[in-house]
């Protein structure tokens, strides 16, 4: 807190200008360590088109998806749960598809429902 506190010059704190020097911070801190959904996007859909017509479990989807974004061995984990948290996203919106159990995994594509 104190890194980011502005004091005004009577020694009180300074809300607005503490506010808004926090805020430049986490900018920046935004700008150098987020990755950009749209990048996100595409790395996922290189993944699954180079896959086209079939799933692709969840966990090589993060790797490969982590791979095309330049991902090492210090960054792999948090650009996989990033990758994770779009994909999750882009399910619930039903603009992915994950298929569970055997044979299952994430596709563009809609399952096909078996009838009885």
């Amino acid at each position: 807190m104190d890194k980011y506190t502005v004091r005004d010059s009577s020694g009180s704190v300074d809300v607005t200008a503490s506010s808004n020097a926090y805020a430049a911070a986490l900018t920046l801190w935004v700008t150098e360590n987020e990755i950009p959904s749209d990048d996100i996007a595409m790395a996922v859909d290189s993944v699954l088109d180079s896959a086209a017509g079939k799933r692709v479990a969840m966990p090589s989807l993060l790797n490969f998806a982590a791979q095309e974004l330049g991902a090492d061995v210090s960054s792999l984990q948090a650009i996989s749960t990033r990758i994770h948290e779009y994909v999750t996203a882009q399910v619930k919106a039903e603009k992915l598809f994950v298929v569970k159990g055997v044979g299952g995994g994430v596709s563009k594509e809609r399952p096909v429902k078996k009838s009885a």
